[in-house]
């Protein structure tokens, strides 16, 4: 709400006259000239007692009044010279034009207030705190690990490989089975007569099904509350005045705040009322029939696994079955041959600061060989403590962990 002015009251020292006007300078019974410290609150401080002639208001808001340094003069800083002598007020004079200065029971008023809220907020919020500071510290850690992330170093313990050649070989084989099975390499072919291919279902029977649903059947009356207006809660904001220095002071609250007060009210309305009402409806029901269908049996050529060629190996030097061990198309039957497929597995184990054994499986061979048992490698670790392993490229440079 805005400010309104209120006049000042003070009492003169000479003739005992007490609760003169602040408009006055000078005493109306005696002509003693006010003391500038004299001012004092009046009793009523409302808006009630605010000042309404505008040139009283003038005064008021002009700011702090001057007090002339040659006679002695109390002035008013709309006046800009001395009524007795005519002297020019100071430049330098520091009641004049300074801001309103708030009175002590003001300033101890807001204080002992801020102290009071920030004590209820505190109230408010303690077990926010309590939840909330250790998950903000957390992401607190979390982000430093992630910046400056802890380091240790592995070991290479052991290796471990493996290198196989599995020899497939194209061979003659008997199968059976119906038309849609019959490989395309399939000969010899014979029917073997028909048997169950698959399950189709038909028609039964029907059967009726009982079931309700709901359907609306009249109406019923129904109590409720509703939140309704019954009135106003009001109340008055605290009344704060502060000097102007110059007869007037400064006010702010006074102010009737009202809002609107609700009451809950008992209503009654028509609804629907629903009822179950029971139906029935006739559902199909199927049963499943066989469905032959001509079988046959037939020979037929295809790639079959015949045997399987491993090396293994706990260093990093590697070694393939040899040609003269894989013994390819040799003793094979008419129309058959053989062909050759090659899997391998690497696996290096680390050993890290803790003794922990931490397995890391390699694809290229190329990579594997730089892997020798005794290597020494300092590598990042993860929030839990455990190694980011390292992996080399083909030339057995460490390749950054990302």
């Amino acid at each position: 709400m805005s400010d309104y002015q209120i006049e000042m009251l003070w009492d003169c020292r000479a003739c005992g006259r007490q609760g003169i006007l602040g408009r006055y300078k000078e005493c109306p019974s005696c002509g003693h000239p006010l003391d500038h410290k004299d001012w004092y609150m009046p009793g009523d401080k409302s808006r009630r007692s605010a000042v309404q002639d505008e040139n009283l208001l003038r005064h008021a808001r002009a700011g702090a009044d001057w007090r002339c340094e040659y006679c002695g003069s109390n002035m008013r800083a709309l006046d800009g010279s001395c009524e007795n002598c005519g002297a020019k007020p100071p430049a330098n004079d520091n009641t004049r034009n300074r801001r309103p200065a708030l009175g002590r029971s003001t300033i101890a008023g807001d204080g002992l207030r801020a102290l009071q809220s920030l004590g209820r907020w505190l109230t408010r919020r303690t077990w926010k705190f309590y939840i909330f500071a250790p998950i903000c510290l957390y992401m607190a850690f979390l982000g430093y690990r992630l910046l400056f992330p802890a380091t240790g170093e592995v070991t290479v313990s052991g290796v471990h490989w493996e290198q196989k050649v599995i020899v497939d070989l194209w061979q003659q084989l008997s199968g059976g089975g119906f038309e849609e099975q019959k490989p395309k390499t399939a000969f010899h072919v014979k029917t073997a007569g028909k048997k169950h291919h698959h399950y189709k279902q038909v028609l039964d029977h029907y059967e009726t099904v009982h079931y309700t649903v709901k359907v609306t059947c009249g109406t019923r009356t129904e109590t409720y509350h509703e939140s309704v207006p019954c009135g106003e809660d009001c109340y008055t904001t605290p009344e704060h005045c502060s000097s102007n220095d110059n007869g007037f002071a400064t006010c702010t609250g006074g102010d009737k705040i009202c809002s609107t007060r609700y009451c809950s009210e008992a209503r009654t309305r028509e609804v629907t009322k629903y009822c179950d009402e029971a139906r029935s409806k006739q559902e199909p029901r199927y049963r499943d029939v066989s469905v032959p269908a001509m079988s046959y049996t037939w020979d037929y050529w295809d790639w079959k696994p015949n045997r399987v060629l491993v090396k293994r190996g706990t260093t990093t030097d590697t070694v393939w079955p040899t040609d003269e061990e894989i013994a390819l198309n040799k003793n094979l039957g008419k129309g058959e041959k053989e062909r050759e497929r090659r899997e391998a597995a690497y696996e290096v184990v680390f050993a890290d600061e803790r003794n922990l054994r931490h397995k890391l499986p390699i694809s290229d061979p190329a990579v594997f060989a730089h892997y020798a048992v005794g290597n020494a490698y300092e590598v990042e670790l993860t929030m839990s403590g455990a190694p980011k392993l390292p992996k080399l490229n083909a030339a057995g440079e460490v390749i950054p962990a990302k």
